[in-house]
């Protein structure tokens, strides 16, 4: 009876000295979204959105009230529509200067 109570015992230290956080284990802190750079790429014949080398899931919408959508269409406050290039790039800072808009 003795060997159980001490078997359950150890165990139980065992378990607790596991569940306790390490240095090692405890996660970055979450780091901005990067530089803000939208870009046009062509992924299985679609064009997509990425920002830093990920795709983009979400539409982004910028501080002039300009959306970018998830297939790379670029949509102003004002209505006008511009479709990214392979290779194209926004960010909040130029996409006011994008040319070529469409109505």
């Amino acid at each position: 009876m003795k060997k159980i109570f001490v078997i359950a015992a150890l165990l139980s230290l065992t378990w607790g000295t596991m569940a306790q956080d390490s240095t090692m284990n405890k996660m970055m802190p979450v780091q901005p979204a990067g530089s803000g750079k939208y870009c046009a790429a062509l992924k299985d014949g679609k064009t997509v959105l990425t920002s830093d080398g990920m795709l983009v899931s979400k539409d982004v919408t910028f501080p002039d009230g300009s959306t970018l959508t998830v297939n790379a269409v670029l949509i102003k406050k004002d209505g006008s529509i511009h479709n990214l290039n392979i290779g194209e790039c926004v960010d909040k800072n130029t996409v006011n200067n994008n040319a070529k808009t469409q109505r």
